[in-house]
């Protein structure tokens, strides 16, 4: 959702789509400064900062080039290498100063909220027609060389501090992958296992490589998501994710029955003949907030202090969502949320000043304090297991292990919970099966433990768990005499409860530690018998673990 790669000096390369097919990214234009929209015509007035079309000051001379088509698959780690790879070249600072004209890709692209630990596939096609360039330009008769630093800024004002050289129309289509890990073990894995597969860039888009990523998708345990983009085709047809590369394959020879501009290039007024002079600050100013070609670049900043806002945010939904309260323990990371939210504010201040007052000198950009370090947090947890509470005494028939929790990596990265606790009993009010629900982002279960071979059960209590609520209490009952578990007992946060009543007193009890959330179950059962010993799976949060912000995994 960044990025101003420029051509020459003052050349650049920015993505614009209406209309455009998405599935839930729906995108408006406006310009800040005059209520146009998202530029279209040739000599047209841009603002850079804000990407808003402005009136149009210039006219000129073009010419006409071939159409060009394209179809590629890239893996990306960060949002420079998205928003490169989608050839998105819209500022950042569109979308931090809330503009309305952000181009679709760059607003998809945010909404994935990209973190350092996440990886993204991308398979992109694109299907140019032609591009339209200006050869020669001059201003429009009546419009006058601005002769004042007023003149300057009130020029700014209505046809903004750029005009488009070029325009080029056809369609495009792209689908994403992105997969978010939390840890940087688990990004590690997941790009060990897409080089496996032959995922990983450099690739060769064929049939092959769909069955690939078929592959690939069916063993994977983290939470995903997946968006398509389309334009340049009216009312069209997206394909099934099995189907994707076949679509994309063919998507440059398909019709394209209502093209698009899909990108242009700008170039400042300074190269406008006789404006050189006048313009020098404003086109100064504006390569200092939107040029890469110096390292470190301004745009670059805004990129990784994005990037860093999101891993915060991430680690916090983790922390709300288990409902541990642990983030105002994790003092450190409250302390670099403070500073990520003042380095936006310093961010904000120094674009909607250039936007004011393009024609003030801008010396230097601000100091990001939450990048100095150049660290990033990754979630970091301990899983624990209560004793086992039951009856010590061995049972005579076959028995089953079970655990409900063995893979906690995958646990919390699908904010895996309990739904639903189920107690069924076999008789005189005698616990029969344990049956447990859960669910996660990306799918729901349940699980029986216990007398599960016979076929019929009454229901004793059942009880379904709300967002933020867990158990916090188990209580079991066994005799002595034998080794079957002959009651249970749940309440949770919320101060519910659902048990057997089979007339014999508890005597076990477990307590969530305080910070802590249960995740699941682990015990003994027997298909023909019942349930013979409950073992308690909980988990808590250790304060994140702090790793280097720019890491290339493409060299793991």
């Amino acid at each position: 959702m960044c990025g101003i790669f420029w051509e020459g000096i003052m050349a650049q390369l920015v993505d614009v789509r209406s209309p455009t097919s998405v599935s839930d990214v729906p995108i408006q234009a406006e310009c800040r400064s005059t209520k146009l929209s998202a530029p279209v015509g040739i000599c047209q007035g841009y603002q850079m900062i804000t990407g808003s079309g402005c009136f149009t000051a210039l006219k000129g001379e073009t010419e006409s080039s071939g159409g060009t088509s394209t179809v590629i698959c890239k893996v990306c780690t960060s949002i420079e290498e998205l928003s490169e790879s989608l050839e998105v070249d819209q500022s950042l600072s569109v979308s931090f100063l809330g503009a309305a004209s952000v181009d679709e890709k760059l607003k998809l692209i945010e909404q994935q909220k990209i973190t350092t630990n996440s990886i993204s596939i991308v398979v992109y096609a694109k299907h140019n027609m032609g591009t339209e360039t200006v050869t020669d330009v001059g201003l429009k008769p009546g419009i006058q060389i601005p002769a004042s630093t007023k003149e300057v800024k009130d020029f700014v004002n209505s046809y903004g501090d750029c005009f488009l050289s070029s325009k080029t129309r056809g369609g495009e289509y792209f689908a994403m992958y992105t997969f978010y890990s939390e840890t940087r073990e688990e990004q590690r894995d997941l790009s060990v296992e897409m080089k496996a597969q032959g995922l990983f860039s450099p690739v060769s888009i064929d049939a092959s490589f769909q069955v690939k990523l078929n592959n690939f998708l069916k063993s994977q345990k983290v939470h995903s998501s997946f968006r398509q983009i389309m334009s340049g085709i009216a009312n069209p047809e997206f394909p099934t994710q099995d189907k994707l590369i076949e679509f994309a394959l063919k998507f440059p020879s398909l019709e394209l029955t209502a093209p698009v501009i899909t990108s242009f290039k700008t170039s400042g007024y300074e190269r406008v003949p006789g404006m050189s002079t006048c313009f020098y600050q404003v086109g100064k100013n504006r390569e200092l907030l939107t040029g890469r070609q110096k390292k470190p670049n301004f745009i670059a900043d805004l990129c990784r202090l994005q990037q860093l806002k999101n891993d915060i945010s991430t680690v916090k939904e983790a922390y709300g969502f288990y409902g541990t309260g642990f983030f105002d323990e994790d003092t450190k990371l409250k302390t670099r949320e403070t500073e990520v939210e003042a380095d936006v504010v310093k961010a904000e201040r120094l674009l909607e000043e250039y936007v004011d007052d393009p024609t003030k000198p801008i010396t230097d950009t601000p100091v990001l304090t939450s990048l100095i370090q150049g660290l990033t947090p990754s979630l970091d947890y301990v899983v624990k297991r209560s004793q086992e509470y039951g009856s010590p005494a061995s049972p005579a028939r076959p028995t089953t292990a079970f655990n409900d929790v063995n893979d906690a990596g995958t646990f919390f990265s699908q904010r895996t919970k309990i739904k639903t606790i189920e107690i069924l009993d076999m008789g005189n009010d005698l616990l029969g099966v344990v049956r447990i629900t859960y669910s996660s982002k990306k799918d729901t279960w349940t699980v029986s433990h216990g007398r599960t071979a016979w076929s019929s059960f009454s229901s004793v209590a059942k009880m379904v768990l709300s967002a933020g609520e867990f158990v916090t209490n188990v209580r079991t009952c066994y005799v002595s005499s034998g080794p079957l578990m002959i009651g249970v007992s749940f309440k949770t946060s919320d101060n519910r409860q659902i048990s057997t009543d089979a007339g014999f007193p508890f005597n076990g009890q477990w307590n969530l530690p305080k910070g802590c959330f249960l995740m699941g179950f682990a015990g003994v059962c027997g298909n023909d018998y019942g349930v013979f010993r409950l073992q308690m799976i909980y988990g808590s949060f250790r304060p994140v673990t702090w790793d280097t912000l720019d890491r290339d995994i493409h060299s793991l």
